[in-house]
């Protein structure tokens, strides 16, 4: 949908000084210095050469200057700007070099001329290779020859007639007849075949002939309009060049392209094609060879009998196959597709070339250049250009780095022509944003209104054709009126897109018509204000002052010339204003003017950082209504051919490919292929889009929770969508949220992109208009939770304004069943500009009443908006009408409110609607939930109605129901209840039961589901004043705790029902052993000979629990073993209580014998454990640091290692140097936390968990364990190295026991050497515990079943306290 527009024309006018008028023979740039440089001579009469070299101020420098054969002819002229070295090669065969000092560039002397090569048979063709390092040459011996940049020799080949038999063409022998199965029935097969083909709609007399083959086969005669030049065109890649010159076969002059290697090897030779001319260009960027065909008129079979099957009207066409075609030929030498160049047949190409991005090819002519570019496959003629003066052109040269920029040599003046890429389309704004788009080509424009009809071109909604090439056409801001000039006119057409007619021109004026004062002008850009305002802009030749045409259009059939302005300086693009009010254009030093429409005044709007070729003009206070532009409040957007975006003069982005505006938005493309949006509320004074911005498409919120991810949020931007690659903008349609994008190949793609449409569905809920809004929530799939989201305290404050805008029970219904708990204005349609606090004023005052409906009101979003709705639909306006909408409030509450629903169905006395109701409901719940709720209410008939909607077979639930309605109430209550599982209410029934009649049975009945179920407690109320029944149901319960080895509460309830045997045994399977002895001495008359058995089973206990203190107590108080107590008080480290023993009963002797080895028991214990601790802290810190500088230097590695080691391979996951490890949005290639997931980058963001509750479970485990080499092993030794310090502090309390035993025995060394060997693990564990928990927030990223990313819980770092031991010892 792009087209080619005229920005600026520059004209050289090249004088020779030391030798009059030399031609000007050739011209190239000079990329280095941005100049260029310009060759003149030899003279027809005086063999001078002059070259200059012509900066950009316009000063001309003369580099060299020196004498050749008049005779002579220079064939090839190029500037080395990095050596200062100019290149000439002439026809005899000379190759002239001239050296220049660029810091001395006036001293002529200085200059080196020499010879340095010549060839005696002269020189056909030379061209250097794009990077300058090789020069080929066709000699006049017909041999090739390859140079260095050293002329320094290559290769040399000779270029023999046979040559043409070297290519091997492929051909899989189609239609011949030795590839065709013969088998039975072969020949009648064949005959069918014939007479099929004869009434294929051939003409009476022509052979039949095999349909796969062509008609004639190519003999490769030249064209008559061939010169016999010979043509060499390299490749963009330099490895690869081709020649195209006329050999000899069997006695005919054939034009053949040979391919050579960049080493001078023949490669391959085309195919034989009649009527090709020297014409030669190989496309920089592919893998085509352009050259031009003259077909013969007596050519008249070139199509295949299959050609005129599928296309018959070649049949009629034969005798119009007289063309001039612009052919492609792969490097294989076979032909690859053409197109007709729609010129007549007698018309000379003077030559062609590919610009250096290989989109445009320029078709060289006498007086003008025709420029054709590609898109779906169909060739477009974008521009036709003519030389000033109408001079003949001689070459046309691209620039290297600026793709539309080229040179024009003529007779007498170099023109340097700047291009640019422009889509035409209308106007923006709404209610005219139709997406009006032309595309050019040659005299068609083509008009498609892509809202209305999405044609994919190259076909077109409506055409217009004109009599010469158009060059620019415009589109006025009703969409009615078009605009179009060619090189000498100008036409204005109309159609109506209601009326649906054709497009009609109803006027023309001529380039005299509108400058008449002026003998010749170039008419190179138009542009509409309003609907009857054209602007053309056009230059004054020779000189190319710029004059701007206004012309009223409101009788199109009698346009009239109103005035021309005459801007400030050079105009390089005009256009109209954004908002189609005014005409502004840009000046060469990046100014931007506007021309007021009421006077016609020229204005200064904005001053841009630098040349941009596209921009757009927005005014943020200017309405929509105002018919003047506010100039001091514009906002210019300048989009450079680099990239660059400006805002006004300063730079807000870079790598920008395309851009739009609409009166909220500004749209661009990025190169990394995203479409963005910008609001235009911002202060572009300091707003900058970054990098960082342009690159992520999705936020994502961590925080620091467990892995449920609960309070994990994450939101799209929603000024930010990904596009396909290469895509660019063509129109905008702000009132249809349309974004049209043409992909690289040149397919149109519609997009609503998701900013477009909130931001008119907010626009309708600030104004209360939730219809409008509804509806489109609806057509492009938005949740209709926005409604209440983005602003609750308008929704609430407007609930019946909601429901009357809505009008719709189905609308109502959809979006009361279809709300999300979340806020979805907080996560999925997060607003980028700030939401007014207005519209959430008075949110707290709204009241929410609950009598109508008899609920609770639940702290949630949906039920909120659910009773909010009833508190309304229950009222009797409305009760009716939105019956099922009352219905589906209820069924989406969360829990859903069942009960009320099917009260309310329950209360209709219209039977028809009761069941039409319970079917609705069964629609929207689970029917076998209904059926329960439904039991649980009692009502049986309304069972029996949702049981009839469900799958249940009628001889289950049928009997039971029948069963159940012949019950009393109480007792089907009962049934129901336990069938519910509400034993709680199965119980109450009971006791009503019980309570009415009060026999053994029903109190047998009673006990038995009280125990059954568990329901002591809830029996216990209803029994709290008769102690009898308390009673009994106590020891049912003290039963049921032993029972489920809750001994000491069922102990305590023995105990106070007197059931002191029981509690005695409870007691001591508690190990309560103060309540058993106290049991015991308290009833010695029924328990004393079971006093000692029971201290022996107590202390059996008590020892196995290390309860060693208590145990101590019994063996002493009770049983008497003074020398068992001793050792359990040792055990426990109280040496204190021991010593304290054995001297209170005159012991002293155990002190030696019991006391002393068990001291030495223990302080091998804690010492062992003490080293144990240091020399595991010792190695863990050492691995830790291990894993950590190998996640440094190589962190793919690091964690790939799990995997590898897990399948027990090594090296499956190495990295090779030149691949990033930064995961790609499109790669499956496992990213960091792949290794956590199993998943790719893909099926994370899904959100479709592979792992099955197993995996999760094996997931933990493998966690748990830590293994050597997983990604688990860095976790695990900051959790072991947790748990060593916990054991430490458990210890140390011991190891100070110990010491103080120690020390009181005088064991001074042992204990000195325990308290030191503490203090050391414990000074190492803080002087290493800050390294040791030292773990960064991406160590702590992982992912959970969801997809979503989250923190693992971070790992407090301990406090180490100084070990507490004693002064005594720290000498």
């Amino acid at each position: 949908m792009r087209n080619l527009v005229f920005l600026n024309r520059g004209v050289i006018r090249p004088e020779s000084t030391l030798a009059p008028d030399l031609p000007l023979a050739a011209s190239v740039f000079d990329i280095i210095t941005n100049s260029m440089t310009v060759a003149l001579g030899p003279g027809e009469f005086d063999g001078a050469i002059e070259v200059y070299q012509y900066e950009r101020t316009g000063k001309a420098n003369l580099l060299a200057n020196f004498e050749v054969d008049p005779q002579d002819k220079l064939i090839c002229f190029s500037h080395f700007a990095d050596s200062c070295q100019l290149i000439f090669i002439f026809a005899q065969g000379d190759i002239v070099t001239a050296s220049y000092d660029p810091n001395n560039i006036e001293d002529l002397d200085s200059v080196v001329v020499e010879i340095v090569g010549s060839i005696d048979d002269g020189i056909l063709s030379a061209q250097w290779s794009p990077d300058e390092e090789t020069l080929s040459m066709v000699t006049g011996a017909k041999n090739v020859i390859l140079l260095s940049r050293q002329f320094e020799p290559i290769a040399e080949r000779a270029l023999a007639s046979d040559d043409a038999n070297k290519s091997k063409h492929v051909s899989v022998g189609w239609g011949k007849r030795e590839t065709q199965f013969k088998g039975k029935g072969a020949k009648a097969a064949e005959r069918a075949i014939l007479e099929s083909l004869k009434n294929s709609g051939l003409k009476e007399g022509e052979a039949i002939r095999d349909p796969t083959m062509p008609a004639t086969v190519d003999e490769g005669t030249k064209s008559s309009f061939d010169t016999g030049k010979v043509s060499i065109s390299w490749r963009g890649d330099c490895q690869f060049f081709a020649i195209s010159m006329i050999e000899i076969i069997n006695e005919t002059e054939n034009r053949l392209i040979r391919v050579f290697d960049r080493e001078g090897n023949l490669d391959t030779v085309s195919e034989p094609v009649n009527g090709l001319e020297d014409h030669l260009s190989w496309k920089p960027q592919g893998s085509l060879i352009a050259s031009t065909q003259r077909k013969n008129p007596n050519d008249k079979n070139d199509h295949t009998v299959k050609d005129i099957l599928i296309n018959p009207k070649f049949v009629d066409q034969k005798e119009e196959l007289e063309d001039l075609d612009l052919v492609f030929f792969e490097r294989n030498g076979l032909r690859h597709g053409e197109f007709s160049l729609r010129l007549p047949l007698n018309t000379k190409v003077k030559d062609i070339s590919w610009n250096s991005s290989s989109e445009v090819l320029a078709i060289i002519l006498d007086h003008s250049i025709q420029l054709w570019t590609m898109k779906n496959y169909h060739w477009y003629l974008k521009q036709e250009i003519f030389s000033i003066e109408n001079y003949k052109i001689h070459s046309l040269t691209w620039h290297s780095e600026k793709p539309l920029t080229f040179m024009l040599v003529t007779e007498k003046i170099v023109e340097i022509i700047d291009l640019a890429y422009d889509i035409i389309s209308g106007p923006t704004v709404s209610p005219t944003d139709v997406s009006m788009t032309g595309v050019i080509d040659g005299k068609t424009c083509n008009l498609t209104p892509l809202v209305i009809a999405n044609v994919p071109p190259p076909m077109a909604f409506r055409e217009i054709t004109v009599k010469d090439n158009v060059n620019d056409f415009a589109i006025s801001l009703k969409n009615d009126k078009f605009a179009i000039i060619t090189a000498n006119d100008i036409y204005f057409a109309r159609f109506s897109l209601k009326k649906k007619n054709q497009p009609k021109i109803f006027a023309t004026l001529t380039k005299d018509q509108l400058l008449p004062e002026f003998s010749d002008i170039n008419l190179r850009q138009v542009c509409f204000t309003g609907n009857n305002t054209v602007g053309v802009l056009a230059d004054i030749l020779p000189h190319g002052d710029s004059k701007i045409i206004i012309i009223d259009l409101s009788d199109i059939k009698a346009p009239n010339v109103i005035m021309s302005l005459d801007p400030p300086e050079k105009v390089i693009l005009m256009k109209a204003h954004s908002s189609y009010k005014s005409i502004t254009f840009e000046t060469i030093r990046s100014t931007i003017y506007n021309i007021n429409p009421i006077d016609y005044s020229i204005n200064a709007i904005s001053q841009l950082g630098q040349l941009c070729y596209e921009y757009h003009i927005v005014c943020k206070s200017t309405e929509v209504g105002d018919e003047l532009i506010n100039e001091a409040d514009s906002l210019v957007f300048g989009l450079a051919s680099n990239g660059k975006l400006y805002a006004n003069d300063r730079q807000i982005s870079s790598a920008i490919t395309s851009i739009k505006v609409t009166q909220s938005h500004l749209l661009l493309t990025t190169a990394q292929h995203q479409l963005r949006f910008v609001h235009l509320n911002n202060d572009f004074t300091t707003y900058k889009v970054t990098d960082d911005e342009l690159n992520i498409s999705q936020k994502t919120a961590v925080g620091n929770h467990n892995n449920n991810n609960e309070h994990t949020i994450s939101f799209e931007d929603e000024r930010i969508r990904a596009i396909e690659r290469g895509s660019l903008l063509v129109s905008v349609s702000p009132s249809n949220f349309s974004v049209v994008l043409q992909a690289p190949r040149g397919n149109l793609e519609t997009i609503y992109p998701r900013i477009m449409v909130l931001s008119d569905i907010r626009k309708n809920i600030k104004s209360k208009n939730y219809k409008a809004a509804f509806i489109t929530c609806r057509t492009h799939r938005i949740d209709l939770d926005i409604l209440h989201d983005y602003a609750p305290g308008l929704f609430f404050k407007n609930l019946e304004h909601f429901i009357d805008e809505i009008d719709n029970e189905e609308y109502l219904n959809l979006f009361i069943g279809t709300l999300r708990a979340e806020d979805v204005c907080e996560n999925k349609y997060r607003e980028t500009t700030a939401l007014p606090s207005s519209l959430n004023d008075g949110i707290a005052h709204v009241d929410i009443s609950n009598n109508a409906i008899g609920t609770t009101n639940h702290d949630s979003k949906i039920n909120r908006i659910c009773e909010s709705l009833l508190s309304v639909l229950l009222t009797s306006k409305y009760q009716t009408k939105y019956l099922r909408a009352i219905i589906t409030a209820y069924a989406s509450q969360t829990p859903p409110n069942l009960n009320d629903a099917l009260r309310l169905i329950s209360g209709f006395s219209d039977n028809d609607e009761k069941e039409k109701s319970i079917e609705y409901l069964c629609f929207l719940q689970d029917v076998n939930l209904l059926y329960k709720t439904a039991l649980g209410l009692y009502d049986i008939p309304l069972t029996l109605l949702i049981a009839q909607q469900s799958q249940k077979d009628p001889k289950e639930y049928l009997p039971f129901l029948q069963n159940l309605h012949e019950q009393e109430q109480l007792r089907k209550q009962v049934m129901i209840d336990d069938y519910l599982k509400n034993h709680d209410k199965a119980l109450s029934s009971l006791h009503e039961i019980e309570k009415q009649q009060n026999t053994a049975e029903i109190k047998e009945e009673f006990d038995n589901y009280m125990i059954l179920h568990g329901l002591f407690k809830q029996a216990l109320k209803y029994y709290h004043y008769d102690n009898d029944r308390k009673n009994e149901i106590l020891k049912h319960y003290a039963d049921a705790l032993y029972n489920d080895h809750e001994y000491h509460e069922s102990g305590i309830i023995y105990e106070m029902l007197g059931y002191y045997k029981d509690a005695i045994q409870s007691n001591i399977l508690a190990k309560d052993w103060q309540n058993c002895l106290s049991i015991i001495n308290s009833n010695l008359d029924k328990f004393g000979k079971e006093l000692e058995e029971t201290c022996d089973t107590l202390v059996e206990s008590l020892t196995e629990a290390h309860r060693y203190q208590e145990a101590a107590i019994i063996e002493f108080q009770y049983l008497n073993n003074i020398e068992a107590a001793i050792k359990l008080y040792c055990k426990d480290h109280r040496y204190d209580e021991a010593i304290l023993m054995t001297s209170k009963n005159k012991k002293f002797e155990l002190i030696s014998e019991i006391i002393d080895p068990l001291i030495g028991e223990g302080f091998g214990t804690i010492v062992e454990l003490v080293s144990d601790c240091k020399a595991q802290i010792g190695s863990q810190l050492k691995r830790l640091r291990e894993l950590r500088q190998k996640k440094k230097e190589d962190p793919y590695g690091f964690f790939g290692i799990s995997e590898a080691a897990g399948n027990g391979g090594a090296g499956e996951f190495d990295t090779p140097d030149d691949v990033s490890i930064v995961a790609s949005e499109t790669s499956t290639k496992e990213s960091f936390f792949t290794r956590y997931t199993g998943k790719t980058a893909g099926t994370a963001k899904t959100g479709a968990s592979r792992r099955t509750a197993k995996n999760r479970r094996r997931e933990e485990r493998k966690r748990a364990r830590g293994k050597k080499g997983t990604i688990y092993e860095e976790e695990y030794l900051i959790s072991s190295v947790g748990r060593l310090i916990d054991r430490l502090r458990e210890t140390e309390p011991e190891a100070k026991r110990l010491m103080e035993g120690m020390i009181r025995l005088k064991k001074f060394e042992q204990a000195y050497q325990l308290q030191k060997s503490f203090e050391d693990v414990l000074l190492l564990l803080k002087d290493n515990v800050a390294e040791i928990y030292s773990m960064t927030e991406d160590d702590r990223t992982r992912i959970n079943d969801q997809g979503e990313l989250y923190l693992i819980d971070v790992i407090p770092t301990p406090v180490i306290k100084d070990f507490d031991g004693y002064a005594v010892l720290n000498y």
